[in-house]
């Protein structure tokens, strides 16, 4: 605990005060050491609010970057799916062109025999 002693008071405060002050747990200070004193708490105040600030930015980067890299996995695997359906179209593409390919070889004999032109 603080204990405000005025300039005029304060000068002529026995050391066995002190002492029992002390004892109590108390603080005796003058108009310099409570403005001292005020002047430090609010220090302490602002880096107390400076910290949680940056604690609540540091969550922030790390939860964005989370986020970021879960985007950036979405992404790998959405390429790996489109690099898949083309080469599934590729080949799908290819066999449509075989496919062509064997029916332009066919001819029709009758109505009953096909045969193949080589």
């Amino acid at each position: 605990m603080l204990l405000y002693i005025p300039d005029f008071v304060y000068g002529i405060v026995l050391p066995e005060i002190y002492d029992v002050l002390a004892k109590m747990k108390i603080v005796p200070c003058n108009t310099s050491g409570l403005l001292s004193t005020v002047f430090m708490i609010t220090l302490q105040r602002r880096f107390v609010k400076l910290n949680s600030s940056a604690k609540k930015l540091g969550d922030l980067q790390v939860k964005m970057s989370q986020e970021i890299k879960e985007i950036a996995n979405r992404m790998d695997t959405g390429q790996k799916q489109l690099r898949d359906c083309l080469k599934n179209l590729i080949n799908s593409r290819n066999d449509l062109d075989e496919l062509r390919s064997i029916i332009d070889t066919l001819e029709i004999v009758d109505d009953k025999r096909i045969s193949i032109n080589s």
